[in-house]
């Protein structure tokens, strides 16, 4: 039955593309894997993601399309495209993606989430304002499509230059999403990464200060009971006090999230409930000096210090872990890292407990090109990523298949 769904799910894709790839060459710096290029010429492919049918989908940011990706045959899917708000905005921009865990298993679930952003009039003399929102299509069997788009949450602070936002559901069945801090290094006192909202802002709605924050959201929208008080406050605020973090991941009882630093102290970080991970007074292991006469507002919640971190900025995009089971022995029980910076795969292995880092941080699969996202396969033995289409890579908005060399 199962099986059938999948196939009506498939069947009301908007477009199918077979084409050549125009570079099938992938030249790396690596001895132990073998590489090959999936599908190229997508339009700069980010956010990847098992679906439920067993295939790759992903944003393609160029185009603001939802796409799939057979692994096996490249076959391409454009699956959706956001609709015009009104005629007064333009098209919102498709930044993440969630399926409900209980997806094609429970009719009441059939839920496909997105984290994308938009943009309005703010006033008549022509500017605008940029926000974000989670919103909720359902899947209908009777016409095959995602229809009743609903806004789970909204006016998200968003802006142009950074409008990340990375959308999770977690082990526990909750709704997380990473939201970026929108500042730099010298823009200190703009920073509400360490700002705490008040009781008013959550019953009036007001979510200016959920920049540089985790968000842990009930499947409606609405703050889970038992999330965590910060500074005596309950709201959708899970763990706060970062720059730009990336992504989430979710390995049993353990959460990773790797934060991007300015030009130096990119993390990887273990995240709890309540943590406040020191953004912008602390980078990396140390004090933050740009920052340095910003204190901290929490006093009486200890600084959370990352398990690992890169001296140099490495850009860090996608994020994956590697089980302990999986088909590369070396890689087992591992963090893995794509750098966009560096065209490289970043390996923290773990110990036991994955409780910290154990070892130093191994580099593999460097080739020409600006990493985008990382998926590992399910029995560990093929590792793909997305590049992005910068004129300089050899891969343009490629997905590149890796397995280790026999």
């Amino acid at each position: 039955m199962k099986r059938k769904m999948l196939a009506i799910l498939m069947s009301f894709y908007a477009s199918v593309a077979y084409s050549a790839v125009e570079n099938p060459t992938v030249n790396i710096m690596d001895e132990h894997f073998d590489a090959k290029v999936l599908i190229d010429n997508l339009h700069s492919p980010t956010d990847m993601d098992w679906g439920y049918d067993n295939n790759i989908w992903l944003i393609e940011n160029e185009s603001n399309q939802l796409s799939t990706v057979n692994p096996e045959t490249g076959e391409h899917h454009v699956i959706y495209t956001p609709p015009l708000i009104s005629t007064e905005t333009k098209r919102p921009t498709l930044l993440s993606f969630a399926f409900h865990p209980e997806f094609l298993k429970n009719k009441q679930s059939d839920y496909l989430y997105l984290y994308q952003s938009y943009t309005v009039p703010n006033n008549e003399e022509g500017e605008t304002q940029i926000w974000g929102k989670i919103t909720r299509l359902t899947y209908d069997s009777s016409t095959q499509q995602f229809v009743n788009e609903i806004t789970l949450i909204d006016k998200i602070p968003s802006n142009v230059d950074h409008p990340f936002g990375s959308l999770h559901f977690g082990s526990d069945g909750k709704l997380y999403l990473a939201l970026d801090d929108h500042t730099s290094a010298q823009q200190c006192e703009n920073t509400v990464a360490q700002t705490i909202p008040s009781a008013n802002d959550i019953v009036t709605q007001d979510f200016s200060d959920y920049r540089g924050k985790i968000l842990r959201l009930n499947t409606d929208g609405t703050i889970p009971e038992d999330n965590p008080r910060i500074q005596g406050i309950k709201s959708h605020i899970f763990a706060y006090g970062f720059h730009r973090p990336k992504n989430l991941i979710f390995s049993q009882d353990r959460i990773f999230n790797v934060d991007q630093g300015t030009q130096i102290n990119d993390e990887i970080n273990i995240i709890g409930a309540g943590n406040n991970y020191g953004w912008p007074t602390m980078l990396g292991y140390s004090e933050n000096m740009n920052c340095a006469e910003q204190a901290i507002k929490n006093t009486s919640t200890q600084t959370q210090l990352p398990i690992k971190t890169f001296s140099d900025t490495i850009e860090p995009s996608g994020l994956a872990y590697y089980s302990k089971t999986g088909g590369i022995t070396a890689l087992q029980n591992s963090i893995l890292v794509t750098g966009h910076k560096t065209g490289t795969l970043y390996q923290i292995p773990l110990n036991p407990e994955r409780s910290q880092a154990n070892g130093n941080t191994v580099a593999h699969l460097y080739s020409n090109n600006h990493y985008q996202s990382v998926l590992v396969s399910a029995d560990g033995k093929k590792i793909y990523i997305a590049t992005d289409n910068s004129e300089s890579s050899d891969n343009r908005g490629a997905i590149l298949i890796f397995t280790q060399k026999l």
